[in-house]
């Protein structure tokens, strides 16, 4: 925030240098050939020229000027002056004779301006319109391996409606089962085909029955929401790296009211590390009751096969399309952001590395897949946590506690150490405590017990010995009483508005005037992650013991169930199209609430609204055919099921007509 306040001061002398950096040195380091072509357009009277290259030249700080008029003139070509990566661009319609040869003067001078007022930044000349992205070896692969996954999801839809590899009967069978007797007719090959059917897994996708007794379907409403919360605040972050007209209005935009919704937006990420922790804390408990190492080693092989492949194809897919996806006067931002950045750094979100490497030094390839690594760390000890609690339900109490105090220690130790101030946008080494895994790990884990404590509540349904436990009481008293539920619900309310309003008290503050002392922005971080996912576990208490109807209504709607399934593919892609929509401005963006809310709403609707095909074709299929492939056992023959195929063979040699009808009643008993 301090670079907006700065750079409007000396905003003035930064134009004029660079108009005469541009129109001199540039020229100076092609020998005189661009200072020639400029001479020639002023003294030849070729009005055209002259006029697109006045009218095409910004005349101020973030003046993009006439991107479009500049370079449909075949006499002129339009370069950005810029200082990168801070959001200071000046845009320059010159002859065509100019080019990006030998620009290191022009770079030199801005760097050397800028670093002079405290900054750090690189001057940049780049010439957007000068060439075409060149289509590479790269490339050609990512088009036909494209093509090959389109190719077998078309295939698919052959292969489901019809007889290919195996046929079906579907009468007597229920609605809900045919998809269920569609596989079981298929072969191995039918199988793998089927997993790439789009139909099928768009079906699948949209098409969710939903139990009346499924009271976690509330977490579907809140993991849709808590993805628009990111999406917020990563449209207000990536508005304030732009070509920006009213600079001055980014800090007043969030040391007002407004700002501190856009300073919630960091709780969102803690409430995905909550419901990662929670769900599969409560999911896996019953699988590792038993002492089985097949167990644990499907655990871990169905989290590689769920997010390594559809990262790798989703990177691939990056770098295939989208250079040949924009232009404009800042495009080549997408080709360093995204493009160069995983090329160089594509195996450190594979290996889950990137929260570390390449850290503040390069950009990493797609910034936000830093929650990935942080959660997939924090998943490889989840197992084990779980093991210990499902051998002593104490231990494993203690263990869990244990953790997240560890976390709290750890963050205030660092806090106090390197004097992190509350707020994440005053802190210059705020990574350390918001990207690390070792200071993130409190809410995960706080997750993790609130997911041991709703297993014994669902046990104690069914099981006798479970009603004494700690989380059959709690629970069992929410679900009994109306006035304990209330009072959660408030308390959680109250928790979570409290840690989202109170850095209200530093961001109204100019500058990077810290108002808290140090010690009491020590607790707060090492508190206030932890405390928040509280105040949502409490806020939850009611809609997942079957009480709370609004809420189960507002957030537990078979609506939202669709949309939660493709949050993954949607964190994914929403910064991507982030920068997509960011990069091909042809002037500089007026910043406001009114239209950072626009372009939120926007990007919402548009990052589900693409994630579905991309889903459809990455992310379904892989798990489609881990399902109906990888892990598909056949289903053991009961007596009365061998009884039945014997009597089925009797009949069908007395009466042929018979058999269809018996095969469908077989397939509805493996249904079920």
């Amino acid at each position: 925030m301090g670079w907006f306040r700065n750079r409007v001061d000396f905003s003035r002398l930064i134009v004029m240098a660079v108009m005469v950096i541009v129109m001199n040195g540039l020229c100076r380091a092609q020998e005189n050939e661009c200072l020639a072509a400029i001479l020639e357009k002023l003294t030849s009277g070729n009005q055209a020229d002259l006029m697109a290259m006045i009218v095409g030249t910004g005349k101020g700080l973030n003046d993009l000027g006439e991107y479009d008029l500049c370079i449909n003139n075949p006499d002129t070509t339009y370069a950005t002056v810029s200082a990168f990566p801070l959001p200071a661009y000046v845009g320059v319609c010159l002859p065509s004779a100019c080019n990006s040869k030998h620009t290191e003067i022009v770079e030199a001078a801005i760097t050397q301006m800028v670093q002079q007022q405290g900054m750090k930044a690189e001057g940049k000349v780049d010439f957007p319109d000068s060439e075409p992205p060149k289509v590479t070896a790269g490339n050609w692969i990512g088009f036909f391996g494209f093509g090959f996954l389109i190719l077998l999801c078309l295939v698919g839809i052959g292969v489901e409606y019809s007889n290919l590899f195996g046929k079906v009967y579907n009468e007597g069978i229920e609605e809900s089962k045919h998809d269920k007797a569609l596989v079981d007719s298929k072969n191995s090959l039918g199988k793998f085909f089927l997993s790439f059917s789009f139909s099928r897994n768009l079906r699948k996708m949209f098409w969710t029955p939903q139990r009346g007794d499924d009271f976690l379907s509330v977490l579907n409403g809140l993991r849709v929401i808590s993805m628009a919360y990111i999406i917020f605040g990563h449209i207000h972050e990536s508005m304030q790296g732009l070509p920006i007209i009213n600079p001055e209005e980014a800090p007043n935009l969030i040391s007002s009211w407004y700002g501190v919704f856009v300073m919630g937006g960091f709780y969102s990420v803690d409430t995905f590390f909550f419901l990662s922790a929670f769900l599969g804390a409560y999911l896996m408990t019953p699988k590792l009751m038993k002492i089985n190492v097949f167990n644990f080693i499907m655990i871990y092989i169905h989290r590689f096969i769920r997010i390594i492949p559809t990262l790798a194809l989703y990177i691939a897919m990056l770098l295939t399309f989208v250079n040949f996806m924009g232009s404009g006067p800042i495009w080549d931002t997408v080709n360093v952001f995204l493009v160069q950045s995983c090329k160089k750094y594509w195996w450190t979100v594979l290996t889950f590395s990137n929260n570390f490497y390449p850290g503040t030094s390069d950009i990493g390839c797609i910034g936000v897949l830093w929650y990935i690594s942080n959660d997939m760390m924090f998943f490889i000890f989840l197992p084990f946590v779980v093991f210990a609690y499902c051998r002593n339900k104490f231990i494993g109490y203690v263990l869990t506690s244990g953790l997240v105090m560890a976390n709290m220690i750890i963050v205030f130790v660092l806090s106090a150490v390197h004097h992190h101030p509350m707020t994440v946008t005053k802190d210059k080494n705020s990574t350390e405590i918001y990207h690390k895994p070792y200071s993130r790990f409190g809410a995960y884990f706080v997750g993790c017990l609130f997911g041991f404590l709703y297993y014994e509540w669902k046990k104690s349904k069914t099981t006798p010995e479970y009603q004494g436990t700690l989380g059959a009481i709690f629970f069992s008293f929410a679900e009994s009483r109306r006035a304990v539920r209330l009072a959660f619900h408030f308390i959680g309310t109250g928790i979570v508005l409290f840690l989202v309003m109170i850095t209200y008290t530093e961001t109204k503050e100019p500058g990077d005037l810290i108002v808290w002392p140090q010690i009491a922005s020590n607790f707060f971080n090492a508190f206030h992650r932890p405390l928040f996912v509280i105040g949502l576990a409490l806020f939850l208490v009611g809609p997942i013991v079957g009480k709370s109807r609004f809420l189960r209504f507002v957030l537990g709607g078979s609506a939202w169930a669709p949309w939660a399934k493709i949050t993954f593919m949607v964190y994914l892609i929403h910064t991507t199209l982030i920068i997509w929509f960011y990069c091909q401005v042809r002037q500089a963006l007026y910043m406001t609430t009114r239209v950072a809310v626009f372009y939120w709403f926007a990007c919402f609707l548009l990052s589900y609204l693409v994630a579905i095909p991309i889903t459809l074709l990455i992310e379904s299929p892989i798990l489609q055919f881990e399902k109906l492939l990888l892990f598909a056992t056949p289903p053991r023959k009961t007596n009365l099921q061998k009884i039945e195929e014997e009597l089925e063979a009797k009949v069908g040699l007395l009466n042929p007509d018979q058999i269809h009808s018996k095969e469908s009643k077989m397939n509805d008993t493996k249904a079920d």
